[in-house]
């Protein structure tokens, strides 16, 4: 049966369908062909632009290369004229660039400046920044740029260079041509169509020409930005053909081509419109026509088709109303054609049928009707898609809706979300399958649940065709209201089970059958659903509670009562559990069945555990001070009491934390772990930004304080713990929080491990080390016991040091005390002596004994001034600046004189309690400052007849040099006077030998006198000084300078002064000082490079420093003493010449002037000589 509503296709319909089925194809098949015909075209269209782009590339490469060759032709005449070039060079240039379309050709020097070129304006332009000068100048032989500005026009230009090179291969220079777009486009003058254009883009996608030529901006040259994915190919070195939308919206078909040698790219394009123009005007014609003779066949099947359809159309409206169940007159007039007749006669025989069975299907469906209708379940009828097509009265009043707000429905639309997959699955099902019945949860009109129990039926056709199905729905609400109810029940059983840790079991002894809690399971690690028995549980328990458990529950059979503690495992872990049981009995005394309850007391057990094992190590810490063998026992303790399989102590040891004592580890882990420094190649230690040692893994992390509370591995006192250390393993180097982790307790397959700081105060020394083969050792509870284990640890550790170090420090008081070399004295608050050192007694000649309970002044000899001066220090009046000298009496000698200082000792009230005199025994010290006296007096005689005698004998000494310079210069004048006369007047009867003999004497001599003078000079340095003033070094220096102007112009020398500061002092002395410096660094200077002196200053430390320094020849700084003693040279006379006298006067005049002078140097790059004077006011 036809659903109402359904959309449906009449016969005319149907006949205009097929009308257009039959022309369809003729309009495909026509519009492919001129697809075709254009895809041809543009196809040739694209190869025809690559043809042309690969000429463009070829002529472009042919003018570069004509170019080079011209280059070529420059660089021969450079390297066969290079003393004409000035003459030939300039003209050869304008004669290039006026054959060659380029703005000009020019000759670059090796140092990037144009000497020459066809622009003379061009000449002199520094081009050393461009990209290709650096290119040929890093051997390439020939180079073309990219598109630049031009520096001299700031127009875009390229250039063609090539470096010349001699027959060595040094480099001469380069040849440069500059080219323009201009000059392009004579290379691009191609033979194409009126709208076709040509382009060409350097390396970099920049437009360097096109034809015919444009205007274009910078910018608008970077067609890389505009077109990237249209240029990326070709500049890769690919031949490309695209369609390309212009930046005016035009369509251009282009073909891009590489220039291989030089990586540019060659491009030609035609404007889609014009390729396309005549193929879209045929187009039109073609389809005109198409279209007036398709309408016209469409017209003439159209009018054939209309006696068919209205024959057929009568007939359906006779049909319906039959349908319809109409009383009126059904005969069918005569059709067009004999078979729509022959229809119509059939279908009034069959009229009169249908009539008498639908009287018979009404009375039948009225006792189905009111059998659904009165029915206690709610029944609905539903099409295939779940759509709903009956319901009766008793399922709308179950959803609470009226029926006809559900029929026509989907069923969907009243189910809970959670149910409407499921029943999408179902209903897929019953296609293949029978009757079913499943709970549902519906929803009713007011949004509460309708919990149904469904019973499915599919319903078919006689040939088993699936037809939809029939639902029946039995209210179970109120059931699953209680079910629900049980389940919250027994959920918050187990909740509150779970929290209290106390599971429950009930056993029925005739069913057979033994049922635990949630929470019972969860204790004893067993999966929920397995099947309990006896001695499964007896797996269970611990094997040493075992025996125990069985023999209770044997007594608990007999009427005992049942209420034990044992320890039971749980995967690879030991817990504690509490046990209680009630059994029931039958009358004849057999068990009937009983309830029980577990409690898990691990907890419990474990600060009963830790708080014996807290004492115990409490008890070890107190009951001895020796540090080793305490925390020995205190970490043997540990382990036996904790479980763990190692167990270790780390105290920090210089900056270092070496394991003090350990229990478990063995001797491989220790050689590996035992120390935490990283080191380098070289051994240091790695040491971070603020100085201190690195320390590797996660010890040195908690060591030093790293940690961050904020990952799950750390505590917020600084601990760190995992009870599944491999895990560590998988992270990725910046989620470790560890330093160079070593994985060594991984690796040796500590699954738990756990490292809690020892502290002493806020400081940590140390850390306490847990280890445990086994996963899931540490609890949040385990983790804070251990905490305070550590800190108590600390505590002990800090104790037992400090003890150590008191008793120490006495000791090492207590032998000071005794065995000082001064006397001590402790008075009480009544001046008495109440206790005395050996060396008090051994000065006095008194035994401790006979001196304590005595007052002190009675051992003085000014005893009333004593008495008062002790009585004072009792008051508060102290003076502890203040040493006296007394006299004490001895046993048996004459007094001695002493030194006495003192300290009085305060309560909390700030009243005297004690004081403390320090007593030092002067005798020996008084003795010898009489000898002291004695023989200063004497040796002031000595010094002063002494000083009047080096002053006369100074004196002479002057005079002696002054006059043996003096007359050892008249004969050396005799000599260069007599050997100059022979030279000139008996050159030539002497011959060659006696000319040599002269020249030797003459030179002698002459050095000789240069001698004499530079110890003249030396000499006079005492006799001339004296004169100091203020004046500024800059002038000095300047004045030097002066003298020597013309040595520095013979050298080369280039003088540099800075700022330099006034001094007191002589200026003559001075002068001859940066005479000596300068001279020297003009004379010691390398031949290959230009003789540079620099002169400046500096104050710091509360003094002048002066430098001069130079890159001359240098020396060995082994020598740096020895060339400030008088005539020590280190080179020969011949090699430089000179008296080695200089640098003995600077450092005389420097030291007349309360500084120093110092050298430094290095052999090959120079010296620098540094005077340091003092300022002076």
């Amino acid at each position: 049966m036809r659903r109402v509503g359904k959309p449906t296709h009449g016969i005319r319909a149907r006949l205009f369908y097929l009308i257009i089925v039959v022309l369809f194809p003729l309009l495909i098949i026509q519009a492919y062909f001129h697809y075709d015909r254009f895809e041809t075209r543009r196809a040739e269209e694209l190869q025809s632009n690559l043809v042309l782009a690969r000429a463009v590339g070829v002529a472009f490469n042919g003018l570069i290369q004509d170019i080079l060759r011209q280059e070529i032709a420059v660089a021969i005449v450079v390297m066969d004229t290079p003393s004409h070039l000035p003459l030939v060079l300039p003209q050869l240039l304008r004669e290039s660039a006026r054959n060659y379309p380029v703005r000009s050709f020019s000759w670059i020097g090796p140092d990037g400046r144009v000497l020459f070129s066809s622009k003379p304006k061009l000449e002199g332009m520094d081009i050393s920044d461009r990209e290709f000068f650096q290119e040929l100048l890093s051997g390439r032989e020939w180079f073309v740029s990219d598109l630049v500005l031009s520096k001299a026009s700031g127009e875009p230009i390229f250039s063609i260079g090539r470096s010349v090179r001699d027959a060595k291969g040094d480099l001469l220079g380069f040849v440069l041509a500059s080219l323009d777009a201009q000059g392009v486009e004579q290379a691009l003058a191609f033979e194409r169509p009126n709208d076709a254009g040509i382009s060409l883009m350097d390396r970099k996608g920049r437009l360097v020409a096109t034809y015919p030529a444009k205007e274009l901006t910078w910018e608008e040259r970077n067609w890389l930005k505009l077109y990237p994915q249209k240029l990326q190919n070709p500049l890769k070195g690919i031949e490309t053909t695209s369609v390309v939308l212009t930046s005016t919206g035009e369509k251009r078909l282009v073909g891009a081509v590489p220039v291989s040698s030089i990586g540019w790219v060659a491009a030609s394009s035609r404007s889609e419109d014009a390729v396309f123009g005549t193929i879209q005007s045929a187009l039109l014609a073609e389809g005109s026509l198409f279209l007036f003779v398709t309408l016209a066949a469409f017209a003439t099947a159209l009018s054939l088709s209309r006696p068919i359809s209205g024959s057929i159309v009568r007939l359906r409206d006779r049909v319906l109303a039959l349908g319809r169940g109409d009383q009126e007159d059904l005969t069918i007039p005569p059709c067009s054609t004999s078979e729509l007749n022959e229809l119509a006669q059939s279908f009034s025989a069959m009229v009169e049928k249908v009539r008498n069975r639908e009287k018979a299907l009404r009375e039948s469906e009225k006792r189905y009707r009111e059998i659904v209708e009165t029915a206690e379940e709610g029944i609905a009828t539903h099409e295939p898609d779940g759509t709903i097509t009956y319901i009766n009265q008793r399922m709308a009043d179950m959803l609470g809706y009226p029926r006809e707000e559900i029929i026509g429905r989907s069923s969907l639309d009243f189910l809970d979300e959670e149910e409407r997959e499921a029943v999408i699955r179902a209903r897929e099902s019953l296609k293949e399958r029978g009757s079913f019945s499943t709970e549902r949860r519906m929803r009713r009109k007011d949004g509460s649940n309708l919990w149904t129990l469904s019973n499915i039926t599919p319903r078919r056709d006689g040939h088993g065709n699936f037809l939809g199905y029939l639902a029946m729905h039995t209210d179970i609400t109120e059931r699953k209201r209680i079910e629900e109810e049980v389940r919250k029940n027994r959920e918050d059983l187990n909740r509150a089970q779970a929290l209290a840790h106390i599971g429950s079991w009930r056993l029925d002894v005739g069913r057979n059958e033994v049922t635990w809690s949630d929470e019972t399971y969860r204790m004893f690690g067993v999966p929920e659903g397995e099947p309990l028995t006896y001695e499964k549980f007896l797996s269970l328990v611990h094997p040493g509670d075992r025996e125990f458990v069985d023999r209770e529950w044997s007594s608990a059979l007999k009427g005992k009562t049942y209420d034990i503690e044992h320890r039971i495992i749980v995967v690879n872990n030991t817990k504690w559990v509490r046990e209680k049981a009630e059994l029931e009995f039958n009358g004849d005394g057999s068990l009937r069945g009983g309830f029980g309850a577990v409690q898990d007391i691990t907890e419990k057990k474990q600060v009963e555990a830790n708080r014996a094992l807290l004492n115990e190590t409490l008890r070890i810490f107190n009951c001895c001070s020796d540090m080793k063998l305490l925390v020995s026992d205190t970490l043997r303790l540990l382990r036996n009491t904790s479980g763990f399989d190692a167990v270790g102590l780390r105290l920090r040891r210089g900056e270092d934390y070496p394991y003090f004592e350990h229990d478990g580890f063995s001797a491989e882990f220790l050689r590996e772990e035992n120390f935490l420094c990283n080191k380098g190649l070289d051994g240091a230690i790695s040491r971070d930004a603020e100085g201190r040692a690195v320390l590797e893994c996660t010890c040195g992390v908690v060591l030093t304080g790293r940690t961050d509370p904020n990952m799950s591995c750390f505590t917020e006192a600084g601990s760190f713990w995992t009870n599944a250390s491999h895990e560590f393993l998988a992270l990725p180097a910046e989620a470790d929080p560890r330093t160079n982790p070593r994985n060594r307790c991984i690796h040796a397959g500590y699954e738990s491990v756990g490292l809690f700081p020892v502290r002493a105060g806020g400081d940590i020394m140390g850390l306490l080390q847990l280890n445990g083969r086994n996963p899931g050792r540490f609890t949040p509870a385990l983790i804070i016991f251990y905490e305070n284990l550590a800190q108590n640890i600390g505590l002990a550790l800090q104790r037992i040091m400090a003890e150590n170090a008191l008793r120490e420090s006495e000791e090492k008081f207590r032998n000071l005390y005794d065995e000082a070399p001064v006397g001590y004295i402790e008075l009480n608050s009544e001046g008495r002596v109440d206790r005395v050192n050996k060396k008090m007694s051994e000065m006095l000649g008194y035994s401790a004994d006979e001196m304590v309970g005595e007052p002190m002044w009675a051992f003085v000899v000014e005893e009333k001034e004593a008495e008062e001066a002790i009585r004072a220090k009792l008051a508060g009046h102290e003076d502890p600046s203040i040493a006296l000298e007394r006299n004490y009496k001895t046993k048996n000698g004459p007094p001695i004189p002493v030194i006495i200082k003192d300290r009085i000792v305060r309560n909390g009230e700030g009243g005297v309690t004690r004081v403390r005199v320090t007593v030092q025994d002067i005798t020996e010290r008084k003795r010898m400052e009489e000898d002291l006296r004695r023989s200063r007096d004497e040796l002031e005689s000595r010094v002063r007849e002494r000083t009047i005698e080096l002053e006369s004998k100074n004196r002479e000494l002057r005079e002696f040099t002054y006059a043996a310079s003096h007359d050892l210069n008249e004969p050396l004048r005799k000599i260069q006077v007599f050997g100059d006369l022979l030279t000139k007047t008996s050159a030539n009867r002497l011959g060659e030998q006696g000319r040599e003999f002269v020249s030797r004497m003459t030179g002698a001599a002459n050095r000789m006198q240069m001698l004499l003078e530079a110890l003249l000079r030396y000499s006079r340095l005492e006799t001339r000084g004296g004169d100091f003033k203020r004046l500024k070094l800059n002038d000095v220096v300047k004045g030097a300078a002066a003298d020597l102007e013309i040595a520095l112009r013979d050298a080369g020398a280039q003088l540099k002064i800075g700022s330099l500061p006034s001094v007191i002092g002589d200026p003559y002395q001075l002068r001859q000082v940066f005479q000596n410096l300068i001279g020297n660094a003009a004379k010691y200077h390398r031949s290959e490079v230009k003789p540079l002196i620099k002169i400046y200053g500096e104050e710091y430390e509360g003094a002048y420093h002066i430098l001069v320094e130079d890159n001359g020849i240098g020396f060995d700084e082994k020598y740096s003493d020895k060339i400030f003693q008088p005539f020590q040279r280190l080179h020969g006379k011949h090699e430089y010449p000179g008296t080695g006298i200089g640098l003995s006067i600077c450092r005389k005049v420097v030291e007349s002037h309360g500084g120093t002078i110092k050298a430094k140097s290095t052999i090959g790059k120079g010296s620098t000589f540094i005077i340091t004077l003092p300022v002076k006011e």
